[in-house]
């Protein structure tokens, strides 16, 4: 999948998905829900985008993370992600950002 949606649903599809819920594959995905109930300080940030690094840089290699910020919102129990990423391919490179809210 090479266009600039495509990628885009590739890493929302990836980053939503529990490890072990793809049969047949159960490393795909990555761990994001396991951090929904942790208590958000530093070292669960470093951690969430670690997860989120390693995930995308194994599943979908032509992406590079250019900027990923998480913030925690106690007071109404979400976690939002904003990932800035670039698209490296032979025939094109292009910007562009996700934002998720757990």
């Amino acid at each position: 999948r090479t266009s600039k949606n495509d990628i885009k649903s590739d890493i929302t599809h990836l980053l939503l998905t529990r490890k072990g819920e793809r049969l047949y594959n159960a490393d795909f995905g990555s761990g994001l829900y396991e951090f929904l109930f942790e208590q958000i300080d530093e070292k669960t940030i470093t951690d969430i985008k670690l997860e989120l690094k390693e995930s995308i840089a194994k599943y979908i290699p032509n992406v590079v993370i250019d900027d990923l910020v998480i913030e925690s919102n106690p007071d109404n129990n979400h976690i939002k992600i904003n990932l800035q990423y670039s698209i490296t391919n032979a025939s094109f490179e292009q910007s562009d950002k996700i934002e998720i809210i757990l």
